[in-house]
């Protein structure tokens, strides 16, 4: 059963970026609750800096941004992911590097 996930990011994306908050929800979610549960086509979206009324443009941008996340991911042509192997691949990769 695909999944997609819309998370609301209380700070800066420069913030979760620079301590890696993004990435372990990812990996927290993504592939330690859906993953091992069967559930691979799993995709999360943060969307990010919108508490507070001096956040008003960043939060109705966010709103926008989370129906073009539900209308991607309820289109015909959405490929099935695998988040899962996804994630395995860019630690491989990391390591590589």
């Amino acid at each position: 059963m695909p999944t997609a996930l819309v998370a609301i990011g209380g700070s800066k994306r420069s913030t979760y970026d620079k301590y890696g908050y993004d990435e372990a929800m990812r990996t927290q979610l993504d592939v330690g609750v859906f993953a091992y549960c069967g559930i691979r086509d799993v995709e999360s979206h943060l969307i990010y800096d919108v508490e507070g009324d001096h956040n008003a443009a960043t939060r109705a941008a966010g709103v926008r941004d989370a129906r073009r996340i539900g209308a991607d991911f309820l289109s015909p042509d959405r490929v099935p992911r695998d988040a899962k192997a996804e994630h395995l691949r860019a630690r491989r990769a990391a390591k590589a590097a």
